[in-house]
């Protein structure tokens, strides 16, 4: 059983279980808000509940058992947390209508609640139950995912020196800092190339001058070697290839 931390909001109380004969009219779920996390936040959702009298009830009661699907995860998980009962309606009303908020909800994951309705009567006796799953607040991976895509060099006029352009993309949900980029030839590392930062979902190119590298020798590049950047996936920020053969400007 997974644990988040979870903002307690209510007291748990304990109830026998019925079996369930209420009508579909009688109650309903959703969500009021998803919110997603973001750069060193957390997310949240608030789920809503709503339930009408049935014969015989005195009064009604409502439980949200929060469910998540982390990465990885093959199907949905009961999530334990404090303070997270049953609620109770004033004794007498026709309709009991409820928020329940979640926070700190982490990311990648999808998260829904099974809520679960009860109706007692006036000797505190269930006489109906109910259960509904909400439907999902998804909370996407929001970091950056830098990715190498293709390197080129051009003629300078120096006949000792290229300058080199490299296509990098950020196929990421957030946006990048600024980061470096080792730059190596034959195994022998040449010096660091910095970009300011890729936004989200954009591509670009980064021109530099370096040594010439000879025909067929085996070029590396590797973008945030340092790993200052947390990346959706690390291993496809290295490039090997060969010494392009340059064109003229």
């Amino acid at each position: 059983m997974r644990r988040l931390a979870l903002i307690p909001l209510l007291l748990a109380l304990a109830a026998p279980a019925a079996a369930s004969a209420a009508p579909a009219s009688a109650v309903s779920t959703g969500i009021d808000q998803c919110v997603v996390a973001g750069s060193g936040t957390a997310g949240s959702v608030q789920f809503r509940s709503r339930m009408t009298a049935v014969p015989r009830s005195q009064q009604m009661w409502v439980r949200f058992d929060l469910q998540a699907r982390l990465s990885g995860d093959s199907g949905y998980q009961n999530v334990s947390t404090r303070d997270n009962g049953w609620i109770k309606s004033n004794a007498g009303v026709d309709e009991f209508i409820w928020h329940k908020l979640f926070q700190g909800l982490s990311a990648p994951g999808d998260y829904r609640a099974r809520v679960r309705f009860r109706w007692l009567d006036a000797d505190g006796k269930v006489v109906d139950s109910a259960s509904r799953r909400t439907a999902v607040c998804s909370q996407p991976d929001m970091r950056p995912n830098l990715e190498l895509t293709s390197l080129t060099a051009e003629s300078t006029g120096d006949a000792g020196q290229l300058r080199y352009v490299l296509g990098l993309r950020n196929t990421g949900k957030g946006d990048s800092a600024a980061f470096d980029i080792s730059f190596s030839v034959g195994g022998a590392p040449r010096p660091l190339v910095s970009v300011s930062g890729l936004p989200a979902g954009r591509s670009q190119t980064v021109a530099f001058v370096g040594d010439r590298c000879r025909p067929g020798e085996p070029v590396r590049l590797e973008a945030d070697p340092s790993d200052r950047i947390a990346e959706v996936d690390e291993a496809d920020n290295v490039l090997s290839t060969t010494c392009p053969a340059p064109v003229r400007r």
